[in-house]
């Protein structure tokens, strides 16, 4: 289960143990009758230290946080860099990125008062049965935009792959990428998202991960730069530069495709949960570090790629912007493979919350199973046919989900667990140690509403 990441692509293979049980249900989506207890301060919870002495390492954890953040979301970053501009776009990358090394924290919180080791889980035990059905709800709605999304970036680069690599005369993926996502999607994609098991894409993760960095590589050296070392910003017209958005509307819409990348919070509660001591200090540890390498590498390819392309137009995927260099076919041609093989992991979120939530885990699993499973295939592959915005998916599911996933809902319980504090809190420090909570909930509800408003607008103005 999720950069779906999304948002990134690592979260799938990663948090969801990318696989189906025997009853096609993956664990982040399999909720218990009862909700789960919270434990008392002091505790015993000596068969949970026991399992955590079994845990991960600190730098596995590292790597497991970062490949849930790492993908596909970073190929938008140059785009929505030239719609806000380069010092609101740093600004609202750095300001996103503390925000939601706070989510992280807070999550942490939840985590420490209760038996939870999914996402899922914590909700649950902090906000209540319903808000875990729409958490649920929401990762579904996620996994699949993002399935979306993918299969909108795959196509395209194999399509700009094979016009660079064969001859001229071949019009079947010349004239529409359509007919190359539709081919991939019956002899790969549907296959592969109808087996039991996909425990065997576990390698995914790490795959999508190292395709990441490959692309910031790429988007690096292809930048043009002078003998001493300096990047010709903007193809030498200077003028083009963009300092800050050119509206607030624009500002708005945009947004949702920084926080689309930095989405971590879904993936965290099983990361740390298998975290072998994991203290305060070890998470407070994982969570600096995780979050300033993938900032690091986030700021490197927002701002070379958008410096290098800004004297002419931005493609909202920053590879269609780059000239068919041999390494840049190498990073399409990885880039599209590594899609491809994660999609059935889209899927498998997707289909396990519905399952789930239509209580066909056990009862007519195949019928339910396959049906389901055609459902979203074909839907993403009708979606993906019929629009060619990335920037506009990736916004309105980043809008609509992420927000909800990042912000909302591990604000509010963190929120809810500092008001129902034992012992309580003095009325002065209740109210600072709530402000921060009830800031990443307003956050995540303007970027709900304004994000989804103004993506929708510019989807049905570009209709």
């Amino acid at each position: 289960a999720p950069h779906a990441s999304p948002h990134g692509v690592g979260d799938m293979a990663r948090a969801g143990g990318a696989r189906d049980e025997e009853n096609g249900v993956a664990p982040e989506a399999r909720g218990g009758a009862e909700t789960t207890p919270l434990l008392a301060p002091g505790g015993d919870g000596a068969g949970v230290q026991e399992e955590e002495a079994r845990g991960d390492s600190l730098p596995g954890a590292v790597a497991n946080v970062c490949m849930s953040m790492l993908g596909a979301g970073q190929l938008t970053l140059p785009y929505a860099l030239s719609t806000v501009g380069l010092a609101g776009g740093c600004v609202t990358l750095g300001a996103l990125g503390v925000l939601g090394a706070y989510t992280l924290h807070a999550l942490d919180a939840a985590a420490r008062g209760t038996r939870a080791r999914t996402y899922g889980e914590l909700v649950e035990a902090t906000l209540g049965a319903r808000a875990r059905e729409a958490a649920d709800l929401m990762l579904a709605v996620y996994a699949f935009g993002g399935a979306v999304a993918f299969m909108l970036i795959a196509s395209e680069e194999l399509r700009l792959l094979l016009n660079a690599l064969l001859p001229n005369g071949h019009p079947l993926w010349e004239a529409d990428r359509r007919v190359l996502l539709a081919v991939v999607t019956c002899l790969l994609v549907l296959p592969l998202s109808c087996l039991r098991s996909l425990s065997f894409l576990k390698p995914v993760s790490t795959l999508g991960s190292v395709a990441a960095l490959f692309i910031t590589f790429v988007v690096v050296v292809s930048a043009k730069w002078s003998p001493g070392g300096a990047l010709e910003v903007c193809g030498g017209d200077t003028g083009a530069l963009r300092m800050w958005p050119e509206s607030p509307g624009a500002y708005m819409g945009a947004v949702p495709l920084f926080a689309f990348a930095l989405n971590s919070a879904w993936s965290f509660v099983p990361v740390r949960a298998s975290l072998r001591a994991p203290t305060r200090a070890r998470v407070r540890t994982l969570i600096a570090l995780s979050k300033v390498g993938v900032l690091a590498n986030y700021f490197v390819i927002m701002v070379v790629g958008y410096l290098s392309l800004c004297g002419g137009d931005i493609a909202d995927n920053v590879l269609d912007s780059l000239a068919h260099t041999p390494v840049v076919l190498v990073a399409r041609g990885a880039l599209a493979l590594q899609l491809c093989l994660a999609l059935p992991l889209r899927f498998l979120v997707a289909r396990s919350v519905l399952l789930r939530a239509g209580a066909m885990e056990q009862d007519g699993r195949s019928l339910a199973f396959y049906g389901t499973t055609l459902a979203l295939v074909l839907g993403s592959l009708a979606l993906a046919s019929v629009t060619d915005s990335l920037h506009l998916v990736i916004g309105i599911t980043s809008s609509v989900c992420a927000s909800a996933l990042i912000y909302v809902l591990p604000g509010a319980a963190h929120y809810k667990l500092l008001w129902e504090r034992t012992p309580p809190l003095s009325s002065g420090g209740l109210f600072f140690a709530l402000m921060l909570p009830a800031l990443c909930v307003a956050v995540g509800v303007v970027l709900l509403t304004a994000g989804t408003a103004f993506n929708v607008i510019e989807s049905v103005g570009g209709a």
